[in-house]
């Protein structure tokens, strides 16, 4: 779904949610259900706004790809431009056609470690921000009734992207599978087979993660 389709429903979903909850502003009895009905169009307000980020962050990271790449070829053009011009210039220009030329050469070289020390500042927050070096955490036993509940929206988006191919329509579907199993054998039986088919790093720590809250969900 487009980004601009995506931002069209949120709107209406809210316009929705606003209506509803006008209709009862001056009245001095709110039904449970329908405060049972708000809280599920709420809910479903915050999926479509994960998706909706989701998309927008995947957007951004393309046309950054994008960008990265016409960077580069544009580098490449002017090298090749300097060699051209080096083969005919005077000895005194030379020197100063291949220092520009090196110039170029660590220009491409330092951008791919740039972007590795800002991917790894923002792994840092989002670890810190989800409490994932919490030893009590990672380990806790406490039962889970059903795993769709059992993941915040920011758990969504980083088990979906180090796990799923950064598709949150494949989380889901994994999850309401998993949650669908009678015991935890054949739930783990299909979480090797995810496994598998996206080829997981067996010591990743989300996989790990996961793993326990698929143990915890049938205590």
């Amino acid at each position: 779904m487009e980004i601009q389709e995506l931002r069209k429903e949120f709107n209406q979903l809210l316009d929705k949610i606003n209506q509803h909850s006008d209709r009862f502003t001056d009245k001095d009895y709110f039904p449970s259900l329908e405060a049972s009905v708000m809280l599920s169009k709420i809910n479903k307000l915050q999926e479509l706004a994960a998706v909706l980020k989701f998309a927008i962050e995947l957007n951004e990271e393309q046309a950054s790809h994008k960008r990265r790449n016409y960077q580069q070829e544009q580098r490449e053009l002017k090298k090749e431009a300097i060699i051209e011009e080096l083969i005919e210039a005077p000895e005194e220009v030379q020197i100063e056609l291949i220092d520009e030329a090196i110039k170029i050469e660590e220009e491409k070289e330092v951008i791919p470690v740039q972007e590795a020390e800002e991917a790894k500042k923002l792994e840092a927050k989002e670890v810190k921000e989800n409490g994932q070096n919490s030893v009590s955490d990672k380990f806790s036993q406490t039962p889970i009734a059903s795993l769709k509940d059992a993941f915040s929206l920011n758990d969504r988006y980083l088990f979906a992207n180090e796990l799923f191919n950064k598709d949150m329509t494949l989380f889901n579907e994994a999850i309401k599978t998993l949650d669908a199993c009678e015991n935890e054998v054949i739930a783990m039986g299909k979480l090797n087979e995810f496994g598998a088919t996206y080829d997981w790093d067996l010591e990743n720590e989300h996989l790990l993660m996961l793993q326990n809250k698929v143990q915890r969900r049938f205590l």
